[in-house]
């Protein structure tokens, strides 16, 4: 199993923890603790899509090494090797986030379009704002985007 999907397995684990506090506070009537268990499992969603999202880079990071080190392999002429040769220093680590990423997927495919959303969503919680999501649903998504990077 993926990274990804372990942690969607965990978050479902604690997420049903919240989910029980919601119905007991609802079958109790207690509005202060249905609005408590509401708020902690979103805050539980919230913290698991951005742990999911710094996986997601990490993979990033490591297809984009792969496929530097492919493109640069001093085997190949010089001609095919150069332009990935300047970006093989420190800059291809330093590179925003999402130009790593157009480097492993093509930018016109819906994969690029939802990881480019998902970043406004991890941009929106990182910096105080919310961001709602289906954290079982992003990690299968990002488990199958992962492996279609493009890394020879």
């Amino acid at each position: 199993m993926s990274e990804f999907l372990d942690l969607a397995d965990q978050y479902a684990i604690a997420d049903a923890v919240f989910a029980q506090r919601e119905q007991i506070a609802l079958s109790q009537m207690n509005e202060a603790d249905f609005d408590r268990a509401d708020g902690q499992r979103r805050n539980h969603e919230q913290a698991y899509f951005l742990y999911l999202f710094t996986r997601f880079e990490a993979a990033v990071n490591d297809a984009l090494a792969k496929l530097l080190a492919a493109r640069t392999d001093p085997a190949l002429p010089w001609a095919d090797r150069r332009v990935w040769q300047a970006i093989r220093t420190e800059r291809g680590r330093e590179a925003p986030f999402l130009s790593r990423v157009e480097v492993l997927l093509d930018k016109s495919r819906g994969d690029f379009s939802r990881i480019h959303e998902l970043y406004t969503g991890r941009n929106a919680i990182a910096h105080g704002g919310n961001y709602s999501v289906a954290v079982d649903e992003v990690a299968r998504q990002m488990d199958a985007i992962a492996r279609r990077f493009a890394v020879t």
